[in-house]
């Protein structure tokens, strides 16, 4: 029915125009009389104008086109027939103001129809010819006796094209999948009537379109009812404004009950007089829809599971607690964490690492199946939820069978790697957030690795105490470091022989206004935790070399020498510690041979080449380096060929029973007597009295160092102790270059 009665509405106009052409020299016959011109003159004027235009157009480089041509001579319009093609035609003359527009360039031509014919699309204002194309002026005898306009006509265009196309629009209509339907209101609320119904609608939803146009089915009750609303407000936002167009995502019913998804896409189209309608297109987005739901469905597992073990990640851990917390469940938590994964991960590779973890996966997997939930909560640490805690002896049976199952073997690729896990249970009981279940099932696991890994601990009163503790001096800490309130004191290191000061160590003391004293042995741990180890150290080098720098100026007879220790990650941080000890070096200007920097043995365990390549820059300054704690560490003796050392210190804990344990005193002798070979310099840390300081001196041991020499003291107190005791230059001095 839209497609005939548009065909109609075409064909009329072009039957009209045609008329209007027929009926040209009649117009201009009234023209000239309109002028008071003799008939016979009219005649002549409309033939010689005639003659003129059908030359002058086809002089033209603007002939050939699709356009319409107006002939303005002797201040009278005329409106000529090309007589080939007729829709390069118009019924309208020009008349004086509309001229004046033209020539002032104007792209809008007023038209008047002077003939009443029936062809009202050309009356005034409406556009009649865009864009502007001309004038071309025609001359005869030197002189300008006429202007031709060429313009194109943007309507007539447009309704020979509905006129053409409307057979090729019926043909696409009915072999598109997409469904085109044209709906008119009919002033009834709610109600209108179908203009058009593509006969897609029978291939996507089984209901033939003459079913739909006779009322029989109506489109919209076919919609879910949850996705109605949504597309009643799209129609009435449509419906509000001319041209308006919206686009919704709704689902329709199939004739055999099955849902579908489409894109509704609505167009006001009511003031186009071709359209005289709502145009909605309804395209199947079903495989696109489920295709992106799958698509989203995967994301969501992606963001809840963890990509290498497929386990259950920390969010859903969090939101399994809250659920639990939330229905006041009896739960428990087990934080396991694999002892010795680090060195199978830095010596075998992380692919050996990766094997590792998705193996203890399985086994762990298969011990907690139908007793509680796995997650992997990051790195080489997994937890277990357990909802049903009563007895308390559950979670401990059960973390007690994940060791068991982990203490065998596994077999990677013909490979077996043993691995063992220390675990901390936290029951929910006493907590009133998830979070503080898991810090102190973590706390907990803390707890086992301390007291020698693989082994369990249960979080009680005591490690709740610790925990808060721990808190307490890491908050206080950070406030410390920021405002410096931390001080260095300076503990002697004397020759072995003589008794003689050689130098000191920098140790760093901090004593909190609320906490009071804080022991290294329980701020710098935690320091080393968080990092704020590395402003410390920075503070504390710096405060050491400025400190040894007065001392060698108060007494420059002395070759006084100081000792700072540097952590791993001062070593091994981003910052190169080589530029570090370089800048201190220079605005200091002590000798880089008097600065030894102390390094714990465990740095040596990993990142060897990295290790090598820091201490030999650190050496190429100038500056000593020295072994921390030796034998407590990574007890090989290759680094001692391989590094680049030049002291080390024997540990107190071969020191303290020395005297009276053979084997102390054995570990001692060959310490000693290995460094000596070497050309190392040893000095031994802890010396409580004086027998072990007589044993070590018998030994060989070059230095001493403890409370029964001196303890650590003040910049002050070791001035005074300078000023006590004379030196002997023990320590040859170097300069390094560019230090």
């Amino acid at each position: 029915m839209f497609l005939s009665e548009t065909r109609a509405r075409a064909a009329r106009v072009v039957s009209g125009l045609t008329i209007a052409v027929n009926a040209t020299a009649l117009g201009l016959g009234l023209a000239g009389l309109g002028k008071g011109l003799p008939l016979n003159v009219v005649l002549l004027l409309a033939l010689v104008g005639n003659v003129l235009l059908h030359v002058a157009v086809r002089k033209t480089p603007l002939w050939g086109g699709r356009a319409l041509t107006w002939f303005w001579a002797a201040s009278m319009p005329f409106l000529i027939e090309e007589p080939y093609v007729s829709e390069r035609t118009a019924v309208a003359f020009l008349l004086p103001p509309a001229l004046a527009m033209v020539l002032a360039g104007r792209k809008t031509v007023v038209a008047t129809v002077l003939l009443q014919l029936p062809i009202l699309i050309l009356r005034a204002p409406t556009p009649l010819a865009s864009p502007y194309l001309g004038p071309t002026f025609l001359v005869m005898s030197g002189m300008v006796v006429g202007l031709l306009l060429v313009a194109q006509h943007l309507l007539l265009g447009a309704l020979h094209e509905a006129a053409r196309t409307a057979a090729g629009f019926e043909l696409i209509s009915r072999e598109t999948t997409d469904v085109v339907l044209i709906r008119r209101p009919t002033g009834v609320e709610g109600e209108s009537e179908v203009l058009f119904m593509s006969p897609a609608v029978a291939k996507i939803t089984g209901y033939p379109p003459g079913e739909v146009e006779r009322g029989a089915i109506n489109i919209y009750d076919l919609v879910h009812p949850e996705d109605l609303p949504r597309l009643s407000a799209s129609r009435e936002e449509v419906l509000a404004e001319r041209g308006a167009s919206r686009s919704v995502d709704i689902r329709v019913r199939h004739k055999e009950g099955h849902w579908l998804w489409f894109q509704a896409r609505g167009t006001n189209l009511l003031h186009e007089p071709y359209v005289g309608g709502v145009v909605t297109t309804l395209q199947n987005i079903t495989e696109a829809r489920e295709a992106r739901m799958r698509f989203e469905r995967e994301l969501a597992h992606q963001a809840e599971h963890d990509p290498l073990t497929a386990l259950p990640n920390r969010r859903v851990l969090q939101r399994d607690l809250e659920t639990a917390f939330a229905a006041r469940s009896s739960i428990a938590v087990l934080f396991c964490d694999l002892d010795g994964f680090k060195i199978v991960n830095d010596s075998l590779g992380h692919d050996v690492g990766d094997r590792l973890l998705r193996s203890v996966t399985a086994r762990v997997s298969a011990v907690v199946d139908g007793r509680g939930v796995l997650y992997r909560f990051g790195g080489d640490e997994f937890v277990v939820l357990c909802p049903d805690a009563a007895p308390d002896t559950r979670p401990v049976d059960l973390a007690r069978e994940i060791m068991d199952s982990l203490r065998r073997p596994l077999d990677l690729e013909g490979r077996e790697v043993f691995v063992n896990a220390s675990i901390g249970v936290a029951f929910g009981a006493g907590h009133e957030k998830p979070d503080t279940l898991i810090r102190d099932a973590d706390v907990a696991m803390y707890r086992a690795k301390e007291s020698g890994r693989d082994r369990i601990e249960v979080f009680d009163d005591d490690m709740r105490r610790s925990a808060r503790r721990r808190h307490d001096v890491e908050q206080a800490l950070r406030r410390a470091v920021a405002a410096e309130e931390l001080s260095v004191v300076y503990q002697p290191r004397f020759h072995a022989s003589t008794r003689l000061v050689l130098g000191f160590e920098a140790l760093v003391r901090w004593t909190d206004a609320d906490l009071g004293p804080v022991s290294p042995t329980e701020f710098v741990p935690i320091a080393e935790e968080t990092g704020l180890i590395i402003a410390i150290g920075l503070w504390v080098l710096e405060r050491a070399a400025e400190q040894l720098r007065v001392f060698r100026a108060r007494f420059p007879g002395k070759a006084l020498s100081m000792s700072v220790n540097l952590s791993a990650r001062q070593l091994l941080g981003e910052v190169k510690i080589s530029e570090v000890v370089r800048d201190v070096l220079r605005r200091t200007s002590i000798p880089p041979a008097s600065l030894e920097l102390e390094i714990t043995e465990g740095i040596f365990v990993s990142r060897a080449e990295t290790v090598v390549q820091v201490l030999s820059s650190l050496r190429a300054l100038g500056v000593r380096l020295s072994v921390d704690d030796f034998g407590t560490g990574y007890s090989s003796l290759a680094y001692l060929r391989r590094f680049p050392i030049d002291a080390m210190k024997i540990d107190r804990t071969f020191i303290t029973d020395m005297v009276t344990d053979r084997d102390d005193a054995t570990i001692v002798r060959v310490v000693i007597e290995l460094a000596r070979a070497l050309g190392i310099r040893t000095t031994a840390e802890g010396v409580e009295n004086e027998d072990q300081a007589r044993m070590l001196t018998e030994l060989g041991c070059d230095e001493l160092q403890g409370f029964h020499l001196a303890r650590p003291m003040t910049a002050e107190a070791a001035e005074d102790l300078l000023q006590r005791t004379t030196m002997v230059q023990a320590i040859p001095e170097k300069t390094a270059a560019g230090a």
